[in-house]
């Protein structure tokens, strides 16, 4: 970085030359629009000016802290300073935000006591805070700093370092506002590039893609359209543009789609419509998706669904035909199933008869009494007929009374009831089998006429067919 050499501070007090001078740093400070170049001329054209002890410039940072930014490149050990603070910016900010400059020509006279403690701390002797002002903005501040010596700063210089600190706010601002318009136009360059190529994408995508593309404005009417490549078009696409889409397409399917036009805007979400078009090749089925854009604008891409249609209907009857056939079989399963049930039941009541007669015939065999050889038959035929009471009579040696002989299930009460009477043509129905000399079957004694008289022999009524 080059500097234009600069007068002593004697000759800052002399009008011709602080005109001179002034005009010379200036023409440095605006003769760039970088934002540390200038704040760098400023600091080293004001310290070798002023012979000062340093020269530094305060800014804030994004928490509206104010630092050290810059030092003149001739302060002793000035790299220290960088990033620093000091509490003599925080006391003095409001006469600096208001475009007061702040002169302290010795630190330890008549000041407070906490601001000639930060002073002290910062070794400074003499200071002057002159305010970066532009438009009433607040950019930061210029330190001018006495280290060895109490200084008195004359009215001379005092103009000086304002005139210069006008200037440098005056540049600082516009380099900030070039720097911003620069960044702003990067920013700008990079999205439209971006948008080329965004562009540039969607346009092989429309090329590649099937479907059909239209953007349509906030009353329907067709703005632009695109036609896939293996989609046939219900009106050619130059009869399209600049039409409504309810107006080109058959009656019913023009309502169908504006009304998922109106709710795709409604809504401000994703409308899907489905719909059929008579063609050349004969009827077609399509998809609309619907999307709202920005200025009450619709995008929407229609695509060809007819195989998918014919897919789903071939699907559909295969599924009715595999549901028929397992209806058919279950149900010709469950015939088995029940066929086989009744056969094993069946089997095992065969099994179980053989098995009594057996038992029976081996009692028989073995000398078994009378009476143990017809109970065992009477258990039998319970067990073998379910829920029945099975009693066996025998006719007793005066040729008139039954004795029942055994009857493990009938209630002792009846049997001794029934065993009292004699037998006759009308005697309920044990009495007229034996009478008859052939079987007897009562279906209901309730209603039974041969048991008329005798339905009282019955406890609780307990024995309903005999």
């Amino acid at each position: 970085m080059s500097i234009t050499p600069t007068a002593s501070a004697d000759e800052i007090n002399e009008p011709t030359q602080q005109t001179v001078l002034l005009n010379r740093i200036v023409f440095d400070i605006r003769n760039t629009l970088i934002v540390d170049e200038i704040i760098q001329k400023t600091v080293d054209s004001l310290h070798q000016a002023l012979n000062l002890s340093s020269c530094a410039i305060f800014q804030p940072n994004s928490s509206n802290l104010f630092k050290v930014s810059h030092v003149s490149a001739a302060t002793v050990d000035g790299e220290r300073l960088i990033g620093t603070t000091s509490q003599i910016y925080t006391d003095y900010y409001q006469a600096l935000a208001q475009g007061e400059t702040v002169v302290i020509e010795n630190i330890e006279a008549s000041l407070a006591q906490k601001i000639q403690s930060a002073a002290i701390a910062d070794e400074i002797s003499s200071l002057i805070l002159v305010p970066l002002v532009y438009e009433q903005k607040y950019l930061g501040g210029i330190s001018l700093y006495q280290f060895d010596l109490i200084r008195e700063w004359t009215t001379e210089e005092l103009y000086f370092v304002e005139a210069i600190a006008q200037h440098c706010a005056v540049a600082l601002y516009q380099a900030q506002l070039y720097q911003k318009s620069q960044t702003e136009i990067a920013h700008r360059r990079q999205s439209e590039t971006l948008l080329l190529q965004t562009t540039s994408e969607l346009q092989s995508l429309f090329q590649a893609f099937p479907d059909i593309y239209f953007r349509l404005g906030s009353d329907g009417t067709i703005l632009s359209c695109h036609a896939g490549t293996s989609v046939e078009l219900y009106v050619p696409p130059e009869d399209l543009v600049n039409k409504r889409l309810q107006d080109v397409l058959p009656e019913n399917v023009g309502y169908q789609c504006y009304k998922a036009f109106l709710q795709a805007l409604r809504t401000n979400s994703l409308v899907v419509v489905e719909y059929s078009l008579p063609l050349t090749d004969g009827e077609k089925n399509f998809e609309a998706r619907l999307v709202p854009s920005l200025d009450q604008q619709v995008i929407v891409a229609v695509r060809d669904i007819t195989e998918r249609k014919r897919a789903e209907l071939a699907l559909s009857t295969a599924k009715e035909q595999l549901e028929f056939k397992v209806t058919e079989r279950t149900s010709e399963l469950t015939n088995a199933n029940a066929q086989l049930q009744n056969e094993i039941l069946e089997h095992q009541w065969t099994a179980n008869l053989l098995s009594g007669q057996n038992r029976i015939m081996e009692m028989i065999a073995k000398g078994a009494s009378l009476r143990k050889i017809l109970n065992v038959i009477a258990q039998f035929i319970e067990k073998q007929s379910g829920e029945v009471a099975c009693a066996i009579a025998l006719l007793a040696e005066n040729g008139i009374n039954l004795k029942y002989y055994v009857a493990p299930s009938m209630p002792k009460k009846y049997v001794q009831n029934v065993s009292a009477l004699g037998i006759s043509p009308n005697f309920a129905s044990c009495d007229t089998e034996d009478c008859y000399r052939k079987s007897v079957i009562v279906s209901d004694i309730a209603t039974d006429t041969k048991w008329q008289n005798y339905r009282l022999l019955i406890p609780n009524g307990k024995i309903t067919v005999i």
